[in-house]
């Protein structure tokens, strides 16, 4: 059951990932890419690669962490201002 549960947040973090959100620190009013909502999505498809990892789901293990790297890359890490560990603001 518990398996089932993150194999559904994994496919929902790949659906969304490039979707823009409202976050939950930012205003209410606003749909924009956050920051926040991209490291939280990583953090998502991260964890799930684990336990796909933990459990012997090879399959899922491989997929899931060859998008985590690629969308952390396209949306965490390229977003950083050089010399800097702010992000840019053009998320």
């Amino acid at each position: 059951e518990m398996w089932g549960i993150v194999k559904t947040i994994a496919k929902d973090v790949i659906a969304g990932w490039h979707s823009t959100d409202q976050s939950i620190w930012e205003f209410r009013n606003i749909e924009k890419h956050f920051v926040f909502s991209k490291v939280m999505c990583w953090v998502a498809l991260d964890r799930a690669t684990d336990i796909a990892s933990y459990i012997g789901m090879k399959d899922h293990e491989k997929e899931w962490k060859n998008r985590s790297r690629t969308n952390k890359r396209r949306y965490i890490c390229t977003r950083l201002e050089p010399g800097h560990t702010k992000f840019h603001p053009k998320l």
